[in-house]
């Protein structure tokens, strides 16, 4: 199992990180010099907007992008193999995804937030657990890695 940390205040951020997330458009968008900061690591680029073609990473939550959005999104990312695209989402939309992303190879990334890491969830393994928000001192979400085959 390996660990991520996002945050909408990356200078918050640790820089020795192996995996870090940020936003790549909405009101949190990190810029080129906040995403420099993390050469080294894996970066897990979340897009709020459901914008064709940005990201590797589709935030679904109230008030981002609509489980509808999914579909879309991910077929208008070519700059990465598509089963490196992941959504998060929170259990509460994870069935609409699920079942908007059809037969596309994708990971689904869980939001919990509660300390849970289930392994499957909405009928499908899961590929990481946001099981932490908003943790002092980084004002970071932490986020457990399960698949290991997940490139990232």
């Amino acid at each position: 199992m390996r660990f991520a940390m996002d945050s909408t205040t990356p200078a918050t951020l640790p820089t020795n990180l192996a995996i870090v997330g940020g936003y790549v458009n909405g009101a949190y968008k990190w810029a080129k010099a906040d995403w420099d900061r993390f050469p080294g690591a894996v970066q897990l680029r979340i897009n709020v907007t459901g914008q064709h073609g940005w990201g590797n990473v589709l935030d679904v939550e109230t008030g981002d992008a609509t489980p509808a959005d999914a579909p879309g999104w991910y077929d208008s990312v070519t700059w990465i193999p598509r089963p490196e695209l992941a959504v998060y989402c929170n259990r509460g939309n994870a069935a609409a995804v699920v079942a908007a992303m059809g037969g596309r190879d994708w990971r689904l990334w869980l939001a919990t937030d509660d300390g849970s890491v289930p392994r499957t969830f909405a009928g499908r393994a899961v590929d990481a657990v946001q099981y932490a928000a908003d943790v002092a001192p980084w004002h970071a979400d932490y986020t457990a890695v399960l698949n290991g085959k997940w490139r990232t």
